[in-house]
């Protein structure tokens, strides 16, 4: 399908998972002729968007198209680089934004079932929000994004990269509401964030079994909570593969149903909560592999541990240490 990227606090909807394309109207008044190739466009709720944010404007005679705003003037104008024109806009002529973004910082629509889903440094930086954003950081994904029993989209892949400093499914208080998603066949999570974030594995409705294949956490000190939506004795929500390839801080919600989770390099930290096991397979146990570069991948945490990290299996904790 397409890849978004995610933009976020952008249409007056801070971090809202649903925010795609929406509009606000002008007003019924002039173009004004700021000079040096920029124009002011008289548009409401212009407050809403902020500088270097992408509009795509609709319904003019000379100014429709995908526009940078240079400045957001007032309340009530935008300011865009454009040839100007002598044109009197109407209040049936839009401005649109978004929460997401293609990779030209084009608007688009938000996700649907088949995208990829990117987060990056092309995303929107937060204002002076302090109740749900960090100001200075990117904008924080937490609206829209938990619906028990009823997931949400079936992606391609969700890459977080480390240059995105907002969080997923936490807000400013880190008061965790994961992002409910579930992943295609063949599809993945790479998580490289440095930041925190909530990730559910979500069904899409409260009788279907549903799993993410593959979970590559590669971060160097962000932390990531996984969960299971559902873990019952008929239905699951799986996390297949979980790979750890570096130093951050990976949490197993209590409940959570892992089948594989690996450690790949011995920094990593572990947090596994009580009943994270596959309770719908008779309580299948999680097949458990602590390595780092030295000790072969297949050597089960039973034979030998290999570890630097630390581990808190539900409430004892535990610290490893290498056993060679």
């Amino acid at each position: 399908m397409a890849r978004v990227h995610w933009k976020g606090g952008m249409a007056g909807v801070e971090g809202d998972f649903d925010e795609g394309l929406t509009s606000k109207t002008c007003t019924a008044a002039a173009v004004t002729n700021l000079g040096d190739g920029l124009v002011r466009i008289p548009v409401s709720h212009a407050g809403d968007f902020i500088a270097n944010d992408y509009v795509v404007i609709n319904g003019t005679d000379y100014y429709d198209g995908n526009h940078r705003i240079v400045n957001v003037d007032s309340s009530s104008t935008i300011d865009i680089e454009h040839t100007y024109v002598d044109e009197t806009l109407s209040v049936t002529d839009t401005v649109k934004s978004s929460n997401w973004q293609d990779e030209f910082g084009v608007p688009v629509a938000a996700p649907v079932a088949g995208d990829d889903i990117i987060f990056d440094d092309s995303a929107g930086i937060a204002t002076d929000v302090s109740d749900k954003h960090e100001a200075g950081k990117h904008w924080n994904l937490i609206g829209n994004i938990a619906q028990a029993d009823t997931g949400q989209l079936e992606v391609a892949s969700i890459t977080v990269k480390s240059s995105f400093t907002g969080k997923i499914g936490i807000d400013a208080h880190n008061t965790v509401s994961p992002f409910h998603i579930s992943v295609a066949d063949n599809g993945y999570i790479l998580y490289q964030g440095n930041g925190n974030a909530a990730i559910e594995c979500s069904a899409d409705d409260s009788v279907t079994d549903i799993n993410i294949p593959l979970l590559l956490f590669d971060s160097a000190s962000g932390y990531l909570r996984i969960s299971s939506d559902m873990n019952s004795a008929s239905w699951t929500s799986t996390w297949d593969l979980v790979k750890c390839l570096n130093a951050g801080t990976l949490e197993l919600a209590d409940n959570t149903v892992v089948t594989t989770l690996r450690t790949l390099n011995s920094l990593v930290k572990l947090i596994i909560g009580t009943g994270c096991v596959d309770v719908k397979d008779s309580n299948a146990e999680m097949d458990l592999y602590l390595t780092d570069d030295t000790i072969p991948a297949a050597i089960p945490v039973q034979s030998k541990v290999a570890c630097d990290g630390a581990i808190n299996f539900g409430s004892s904790a535990l610290t490893l240490t290498k056993s060679y």
